[in-house]
């Protein structure tokens, strides 16, 4: 598991899971003690566990495309914990690009937030729209010069610009 401190406030966790050692990042506010989980899959009671021992609560799940390995699902014979069963774990709001919320059925509309790379994440002098009131940082869409599907949406987080943010 990687560590690293941003600024003062953002907490940044790169946490390797599951048997395709997939990369899932918690990003969290000191502040706060509210934190983004972007990819959530494999094992997701040690991902929440590993949250709450750095006193952070999950309030948002942020979704980089559809894939069972990195959402959850079915996949190659197995079922994968993912979304779903995080959800079921913590309180949150899920970030989907709009033509992959589709893949979450199972999930009540009232949780999902359907976004669109170009409008809804973007880094500027406010929070991002979508995910105000997370504070856990600032987010702006990558484009993914290889998206693994349609809809694809990369995001980094970058240094808070105002502290009152």
């Amino acid at each position: 598991m990687a560590d690293m401190t941003l600024n003062d406030d953002l907490i940044f966790r790169q946490i390797e899971i599951g048997p395709m050692a997939n990369f899932v990042y918690i990003i969290g506010s000191k502040a706060t003690r509210e934190a983004a989980i972007i990819d959530p899959a494999w094992q997701v009671r040690d991902l929440v566990k590993i949250a709450e021992e750095d006193d952070l609560r999950i309030t948002k799940i942020l979704v980089t495309h559809t894939h069972p390995d990195h959402v959850g699902g079915e996949f190659g014979g197995q079922s994968i914990e993912g979304v779903a069963e995080l959800l079921d774990l913590c309180k949150a709001k899920v970030y989907v690009h709009k033509s992959e919320v589709p893949y979450f059925k199972s999930i009540p509309s009232s949780e999902i937030v359907s976004t669109d790379e170009h409008t809804s994440i973007d880094r500027g002098t406010h929070p991002v729209p979508n995910v105000s009131n997370c504070r856990t940082g600032w987010f702006r869409a990558i484009p993914c010069s290889s998206a693994p599907a349609d809809g694809a949406i990369c995001r980094a987080a970058v240094r808070r610009i105002s502290t009152s943010a």
